[in-house]
């Protein structure tokens, strides 16, 4: 297994020795799987350090996934969706981690963590922090100084953060105009750059939400929702705080949401642009579930929802009530 393991880092497999890896990975449990991740990444020292293009981060993802899912090349675009969604499993989420470890790509030494369109990964931090990012995120932080006396870590987009408590060394997480602090908590953090406005939901816990206006406490059961705009932060009470982070069962979902936000979503989440023709369309509120994996039931969703018909055009989809 390490030899395996150390070729697979050096990119020398043979086909037979990938599929004998992925093999013995899957049949790994889950607390295995996170003991060999956390070792790996702590002893490492196979990682190249030097500085990587965003051209070759590109390259090396698309070997992975080439070398992990051959199938692809024979499947239409919109069914990648559910290939994506498989970055749950433990062997791809090995290949994610150790595909990301060679994105050091900042020259101050920092640990870039990052997902596409339809993708989603797990994270365990070096203080056993554990992190499950959605689609279109990124994370970073140093390594030198992370776990001493402060975690810090900079975010953008969605993930559900699970912080390993330790009441010295506070966590804190910056997201554009955002800023949570907490000791040991679970929440979900919605914080796309570019949004107008950004939200933090908190299952257990206490958490500081900051801006560049005001400071709120944030308690279990509570979501705190930023206006980007101006500043200033709404404490709403969530009686089912769970479910702002049901994404990670691989659906979506809404509650009274525009019809513009909704596709917004499903833009981020499968990499398409969706255009509604009947514009009048936009005011109107949606509730419900969508598939995270699956675009065409999501697609068929909204189409009986709304009452329209949709086309594909390689990956634009137009909406129209004609």
């Amino acid at each position: 297994m390490d030899t395996l393991e150390e070729k697979y880092k050096r990119n020398c497999l043979t086909p037979e020795e990938l599929k004998e890896f992925r093999a013995e990975i899957n049949g790994m449990s889950d607390s295995q799987l996170e003991e060999r991740l956390s070792k790996s990444w702590q002893e490492d020292v196979l990682v190249d350090d030097s500085p990587v293009t965003a051209q070759r981060l590109t390259r090396l993802k698309r070997e992975i996934d080439d070398d992990l899912f051959p199938e692809r090349s024979v499947k239409p675009w919109w069914s990648w969706g559910r290939v994506a969604a498989a970055v749950l499993l433990p062997f791809f989420i090995l290949a994610t981690i150790y595909f990301y470890q060679e994105s050091r790509s900042l020259s101050s030494g920092e640990v870039l963590f990052t997902t596409l369109a339809g993708e989603r990964a797990n994270l365990v931090l070096p203080d056993g922090t554990k992190v499950t990012m959605n689609s279109n995120s990124s994370l970073v932080y140093s390594p030198k100084d992370f776990n001493r006396d402060e975690r810090c870590v900079d975010f953008n987009g969605e993930a559900y953060f699970d912080v390993a408590r330790n009441k010295s060394v506070p966590f804190i997480i910056t997201a554009s105009d955002l800023t949570v602090k907490v000791l040991g908590t679970k929440f979900n953090l919605h914080a796309y750059a570019g949004n107008e406005t950004m939200e933090i939901t908190l299952e257990e816990g206490e958490v500081l939400v900051s801006s560049r206006k005001e400071d709120k406490r944030l308690l279990p059961r509570q979501k705190a929702v930023l206006d980007c705009r101006d500043g200033s932060i709404s404490i709403w009470e969530e009686e089912k705080p769970e479910n702002a982070s049901v994404w990670k069962s691989n659906e979506l979902m809404f509650l009274d949401e525009r019809l513009d936000s909704v596709v917004a979503v499903l833009e981020r989440n499968y990499g398409v642009d969706i255009h509604i023709e009947d514009m009048e369309m936009n005011s109107d509120l949606f509730t419900g579930k969508v598939p995270a994996n699956d675009l065409l039931d999501a697609l068929e969703i909204l189409k009986y929802s709304y009452h329209m018909n949709y086309r594909v055009e390689a990956k634009d989809i137009y909406f129209s009530s004609k």
